[in-house]
This record gives structure tokens, sequence and C-alpha cells, in this order.
């Protein structure tokens, strides 16, 4: 995926996963061969006007249009790349990730640490019995067969924010709203048990608490060159420990921080500012 769009959408699971997923992004205008992506499903279908400003939208979105759009989209990028397996949906990953109940048992163990305030852990047996099918509705849609019920996941059709991939290395986001948190929860998941991407195991950046970062606010310029912004939702902490890690792990030997306006209007580096070539923007 050596480029990755900001909006994104994937393949028919009737198709076999790649052997191997080869994650590899040298710049924003390299060749695409490969994109993570989330359609809209029935998660966009449960977010209601009362819940916008939570769930960080503004308007409520018509599901058919989006998914319609989406796949037009993807369309677009497997008739450019030419495979069948260009485009891969994250929710898809998940679900052959949860297929070790090790997977599932840990995905539910972070819900609780993380989400201390749901009380997830008077549920926690309960959803470590959930099957992958089940746990992987729970974990987009927030609604399960228990007694329980969480937030959608409205905001996981931006997949570009759930992580950054410089290299041959991916910055996990550590998002600063409690509405993406999930988000990176699933993401981690699948980085850490799929087992296309094993050869990545060991090439995870994660952000310690107190500091955080969401992949829009990553670009990279070239294997030496990246540009990160100093944003609503990436902090200077993050910005600095994105930066140690990177010159520490990665070819990177220099990192520039924009700094944005804290506003949602300049929400990410990638918002105002894109590359359409290696030397125009």
């Amino acid at each position: 995926m050596p480029a990755q769009p900001r909006h994104t959408s994937a393949t028919s699971r009737d198709e076999s996963t790649p052997a191997e997923l080869n994650l590899q992004v040298t710049s924003e205008t390299g060749r695409l061969r490969q994109v993570i992506v989330h359609t809209p499903g029935p998660e966009m279908e449960m977010v209601s006007p009362d819940g916008l400003k939570d769930l960080l939208f503004e308007d409520i979105l018509f599901p058919g249009k989006a998914r319609s759009e989406h796949a037009d989209m993807c369309s677009v990028f497997r008739k450019i790349v030419g495979r069948h397996d260009a485009v891969l949906q994250i929710s898809d990953l998940l679900l052959e990730a949860f297929s070790q109940e090790e997977a599932r048992t840990d995905f539910v163990d972070q819900l609780c640490r993380v989400f201390v305030e749901s009380n997830f852990q008077a549920f926690q047996e309960d959803l470590q019995t959930l099957s992958p099918e089940e746990l992987r509705h729970f974990a987009v849609t927030g609604v399960s067969s228990l007694r329980l019920s969480s937030r959608p996941l409205p905001n996981l059709m931006f997949t570009r924010d759930v992580a950054a991939v410089v290299n041959d290395h991916v910055v996990l986001s550590h998002p600063a709203t409690a509405a993406r948190a999930r988000e990176s929860i699933m993401t981690d998941i699948v980085l850490r048990y799929h087992p296309a991407l094993s050869p990545y195991r060991d090439r995870l950046i994660r952000l310690p608490q107190g500091v955080t970062f969401e992949g829009g606010d990553l670009l990279v310029v070239s294997p030496e060159i990246v540009l990160i912004g100093h944003s609503q939702r990436t902090s200077f902490g993050g910005v600095m420990t994105v930066a140690r890690q990177l010159f520490e792990r990665t070819p990177v030997q220099h990192v520039v921080m924009v700094n944005l306006p804290k506003k949602r209007s300049c929400m990410h580096l990638d918002t105002v500012f894109t590359f359409a070539s290696p030397s125009e923007c």
C-alpha cells in the first residue's frame, strides 16, 4: 500500500487473502499496489442527529449513496492496480484475525483496559465467548446479543487515520478522542494476529499514554523525509515520540513538524496539504 488514500474501501472475501501483505510506503505519490479500506456499513446507519458531535460528525450521511460511491472508488483502484487483492477490507482482516482465540481474548482485554468507564469488565467473559463474526460485528457497530452496547464506528471509513506506514514500519494511532479509540485496538489486533502481517509484528511503533497521534497527520515525502502535523488530533508529544522512533528504527533522517491551527477545519495535515507529484503539492 505505497500511497494511502484517505477515503478507502474493499474487496469481496470470496477472493482469498494474499499469502502476505507488503507494507512499504516510501512516498505519497508512489505506484499504488494495495490498499486497506472500510466500506461504510451498518455502523453508519446507527448515527443519529443527537449523537453527531460525540461521533465527530457534522451531518448524517446517506449510507446507500456512501456505499455506492465507495464501491466505485474501489473499482477504480482495482482497475488501476490490475489484481483482485488490490483492495482489502479492514473488517475482513479483523474477522480473519479473530479466528484465533488469542486475538479475541486480547481484543476484549484491551477494551476493558481502555474503556474503564464503559464497564466492559462486567461482560468480559461473555464477550470472549462471542464467535469471530459476532465479535467483529460488535467491534464495528457496538451492537451484540449481550445486554451491552457501545458507540458505532462511523469514522472507520477514514482508514488512513488508524495507522501510518513509513518505509516498512507501522505507526499505530493514539487517537485524541474516545470515539476513535476502538479503531486503534482493532488495527493493533489485525497487525499482530493476521497471518499475512506476521513479518510486521516487530515493526510496530506504539505511543505511550499522554500523547496523541492520528495517521492523517503524517506524510511520507521520501524514504528519508517525513512531514508530521502538530494539529487538533496530534499533540506535540505525539510528533516528538513518532520522530524519535522513526529516527531509531527506519531510514528516516529528517522529520518536519507542520504547526497547524488547532481547529476542525485544519483537523489533519492531509486535509490541507497533499502531494500531487514528487515535486508538486
